[in-house]
């Protein structure tokens, strides 16, 4: 199946906008359940809520500085132009969620688990995924470069034109996952979990040269 095929078909399918509750100085606390809200423009700082559930939501232009929400969950849910660097998401579950033009750079999301995910054209430096569980993603043009996957599982995932120079793949086990298109200098992989992973020919020098493998 082509990308773009496979991002038509995993694409968040919201309400219209006017039938969204627009969301106005509301603070985030634990155990929200929130549905059909439309998130504009809004600011947090040093929040910290866990059990968080969001459904059917657009967040705009919004900030999220310095937040923790553990155990978030979301589904169908979709994120524009969002600035959520140095958060942290751990144990969060997301579900049918999109991520485009967003700054990631730092965000923490340790024993995560995605499904249905779709990242875009965002920056997402020194992604901590430790441990997070990726099924049917896809990470498009975005920057990734020096993140930690190591001892995750990825099943159905694309990287598609992606920088994942220098990231961490140790004991990763890959599943029908592509990184073709994108970077990986320096990346860090284990020879006993390629298996499953799909590169081009010229990556196998990248790969050789991590493995400390001489090509003559």
């Amino acid at each position: 199946m082509s990308t773009d095929k496979a991002i038509s078909i995993m694409r968040v399918d919201l309400p219209e906008r006017n039938y969204l509750n627009r969301i106005e100085n509301y603070i985030l606390q634990d155990e929200d359940m929130l549905d059909e809200y439309l998130f504009q423009d809004q600011h947090y700082d040093s929040i910290t809520a866990p059990l968080i559930i969001i459904k059917n939501t657009l967040f705009e232009n919004c900030i999220f500085e310095n937040c923790k929400f553990p155990k978030l969950e979301l589904a169908n849910v979709r994120f524009v132009n969002c600035d959520l660097a140095g958060c942290e998401f751990e144990g969060a579950v997301f579900r049918r969620v999109e991520m485009e033009s967003c700054r990631l750079t730092g965000s923490g999301f340790p024993e995560a688990s995605y499904k249905d995910v779709y990242f875009n054209n965002c920056q997402a430096d020194y992604f901590a995924a430790r441990y997070i569980d990726l099924n049917n993603v896809i990470m498009r043009k975005s920057r990734l470069p020096e993140s930690d996957f190591s001892n995750s599982k990825m099943l159905n995932v694309k990287f598609a034109e992606c920088n994942l120079n220098s990231s961490d793949f140790s004991n990763v086990r890959f599943n029908n996952t592509d990184i073709r298109t994108s970077t990986i200098e320096g990346a860090a992989f284990s020879v006993d979990y390629l298996k499953g992973l799909t590169i081009e020919a010229i990556q196998c020098v990248d790969i050789a040269r991590l493995l400390n493998l001489r090509i003559l």
